[in-house]
């Protein structure tokens, strides 16, 4: 027998998607099965997960705003073969992010950070914590008559809590693309580079 009940609360501010202030939902997810041989019962497992979101927009003025948000996700599994073996998993993970922008009609620059926190226990102890920073910014120009320009920085850093790191990386990347089409009667000349 399987049975799945999925509550799903949405707009608890009652807040449209995308528009300024905040907003926010909250999805919980439970299910059940047992598994069966020759009609005997051998083993159940259950699981419940929830996912909550929290998001704020605001515009300080015309052209500079600003985007925060922040996610929390935990789960918990548990399997019994009922000869007494039960066998648990758990997860949990913690995401704050911020970005800022400014927005103009002919260039735009974001710069933002996000955090990625997560565990394998079920209290949040050190000894299962993994942490990936990301940093980011982007600009771009959109001047009339003249070409694009599009420059990106992103840096991602990997790591645990123990007191000898088995994981700890950080990795950079740099692209930049630039475009531009000029069309003369029944000429068009075009080019597109990306690095």
């Amino acid at each position: 027998m399987q049975w799945l009940i999925i509550v799903v609360i949405l707009a608890i501010f009652n807040t449209p998607v995308l528009a300024e202030g905040p907003s926010a939902w909250l999805g919980l997810n439970y299910n059940s099965s047992e598994q069966l041989e020759e009609g005997e019962k051998t083993q159940t497992s259950d699981n419940f997960s929830q996912n909550f979101y929290f998001n704020f927009d605001k515009s300080v003025n015309p052209y500079i705003s600003y985007h925060l948000y922040l996610r929390e996700l935990s789960g918990d599994s548990h399997t019994d073969d009922l000869k007494g073996n039960i066998t648990s998993a758990y997860q949990r993970a913690l995401e704050p992010a911020l970005e800022i922008a400014f927005q103009h009609p002919v260039y735009n620059f974001s710069v933002g950070y996000r955090r990625l926190e997560r565990w394998s226990t079920a209290h949040l102890k050190n000894e299962s914590r993994n942490t990936t920073d990301f940093y980011y910014s982007r600009f771009d120009i959109r001047p009339k008559d003249l070409p694009y320009l599009s420059l990106q920085f992103d840096r991602e850093s990997n790591y645990d809590h123990l007191s000898e790191r088995k994981i700890d990386s950080t990795s950079t990347a740099y692209s930049a693309n630039s475009s531009y089409a000029l069309s003369y009667k029944d000429i068009r000349l075009s080019y597109d580079l990306s690095f």
